[in-house]
C-alpha cells in the first residue's frame, strides 16, 4: 500500500466578471487549471485536477525509467 502525504499547493483564483465563475491555476504544476461556481467547488475541483496532474506525471516518469529497449548513451555537441 502506498503511503499518503500532504503537500500544500498555492492556487491563484480569478473570477469571471460576466459569469461569476471562479478559475483556479496552480503555478507549480504547468497546465493544472480548473473552475467552479463557488470557492468550495473550485477547491474540490482543483484537488482533483492536482491529483490527476500528479498521476499523469508519475506515469510519464515510469515510462522514462523503463529502459529495456535502450542500447546505449551518446554525447552530441550542437553548434548554435
Amino acid at each position: 500500500m502506498e503511503s499518503s502525504r500532504k503537500i500544500t499547493f498555492h492556487i491563484l483564483v480569478e473570477e469571471d466578471e460576466e459569469s461569476g465563475w471562479l478559475t483556479g491555476i496552480c503555478p507549480a504544476l504547468p497546465g493544472c487549471i480548473s473552475q467552479g461556481a463557488t470557492e468550495d467547488e473550485l477547491l474540490e475541483n482543483m484537488k482533483e485536477a492536482i491529483l490527476l496532474w500528479l498521476e499523469v506525471e508519475d506515469e510519464k516518469h515510469r515510462r522514462r525509467r523503463d529502459m529495456s529497449g535502450m542500447i546505449g548513451q551518446r554525447e552530441l555537441a550542437v553548434c548554435v
